[in-house]
């Protein structure tokens, strides 16, 4: 694994999504654009709720009719694996745990391009919210659970024309499901196939730590797929190696951040470059390792593929529960839906940061 690249940086288009009022482009360290100018008002605003948005970087349009990796090529470029490594990234472990909500008597559906994964028959993991629901699916060559083509990914579930034949339950409970999709492997010694959106993805042991592709759809009773319900507190990818000569290895794909005080931003990934990395953002950025104080300016010095900062700085742990001080976004894949965000007891309509008091003061 090489080509390492020593700091973090914002590499994405941030819509922010209350009224549309602006957005801001990132596409490389020098070029930045903005749609609208921003007041200061604006500018403290959108500051104090987005905070902190990055990709670490490691080593390394149809209707929607599903939630999942079909997001993440649906906009060209190459194929983002879905990484379960026990490897860490700035300390993070490289394992991504999805969250859907889900209300008593929906149907989850479930997916995966592993066949035989580390844990076989235990593909894919889930949990429900209190315990009582917590199971597992064997993804079976036969076609049970199986996603092996990018129609089958694109298509969903079936009774879905060209849909993949799903994994699923009836949820007995109302709340958060948490889903696991495992991969082949997490030792992380190899890299996956670097695969264009549209291109063919393996469904075998070469997706090593990764997993091609993925899908969870949830449906009511009346078989209607609800979007806006899967998220997550960060993402761990490979795209399989970096571009080199002909072979572009672009990520396009575009997720959606979700402040706890009800801002939304959608991120376009504008075609970089990143090889193996974790996604997530929060109010804090980087932090110094002895006081947890903000330190309000890049980071760099990692000498390793494990991205371990020089100087006595860290990231804030998206694993880890929030605290008044330190807040992880989520990141959906699709616009959140109103009955998640109620779940999540987050504000549909977003919360507006209370300005300074002016303070006079006179001399008697």
């Amino acid at each position: 694994m090489k080509s390492l690249f020593k700091k973090l940086r914002a590499i994405a288009t941030v819509n922010i999504d209350e009224n549309d009022k602006f957005s801001l482009t990132v596409d490389n360290p020098v070029k930045k654009t903005m749609e609208k100018p921003l007041t200061s008002s604006r500018q403290k605003l959108w500051l104090s709720s987005l905070g902190f948005f990055l990709c670490i970087l490691g080593n390394s349009i149809q209707p929607s009719w599903a939630e999942g990796s079909k997001e993440l090529v649906s906009d060209g470029g190459y194929r983002p694996y879905l990484e379960w490594s026990d490897l860490l990234l700035a300390g993070i472990v490289r394992k991504t745990i999805l969250k859907v909500y889900v209300q008593q008597g929906e149907t989850v559906n479930l997916g995966s391009s592993v066949i035989t994964s580390f844990s076989d028959p235990q593909d894919i993991v889930y949990r429900s919210p209190f315990g009582s629901q917590n199971g597992s699916c064997d993804v079976l060559t036969n076609g049970f659970g199986l996603i092996n083509t990018v129609v089958k990914e694109t298509a969903g579930p079936l009774p879905n024309t060209n849909g993949y034949t799903p994994c699923s339950f009836v949820a007995t409970e109302t709340g958060i499901y948490e889903v696991e999709f495992h991969s082949p492997n997490t030792a992380g010694a190899s890299n996956p196939p670097p695969i264009s959106a549209t291109g063919v993805f393996p469904t075998g042991n070469t997706q090593f730590s990764g997993v091609a592709a993925w899908d969870i759809t949830v449906r009511d009773s009346n078989g209607v797929a609800k979007k806006g319900r899967v998220f997550t507190n960060y993402i761990a990818m490979n795209m399989g190696a970096n571009a080199s000569g002909g072979t572009p290895v672009a990520l396009n794909s575009k997720l959606y951040i979700q402040t706890k005080d009800g801002y939304r931003y959608e991120t376009d990934m504008n075609g970089v470059d990143p090889f193996g990395f974790i996604f997530f953002a929060n109010n804090r950025g980087y932090l110094d390792k002895t006081n947890n104080s903000t330190i309000y300016h890049s980071a760099g010095g990692a000498t390793n593929n494990n991205l371990i900062f020089s100087g006595n700085v860290r990231v804030q742990d998206p694993s880890v529960a929030d605290t008044l001080t330190d807040i992880t976004h989520l990141v959906f894949f699709n616009r959140p839906d109103t009955a998640t965000l109620n779940s999540l007891s987050i504000p549909i309509a977003a919360t507006i940061p209370h300005s300074t008091d002016f303070v006079q003061i006179h001399w008697g």
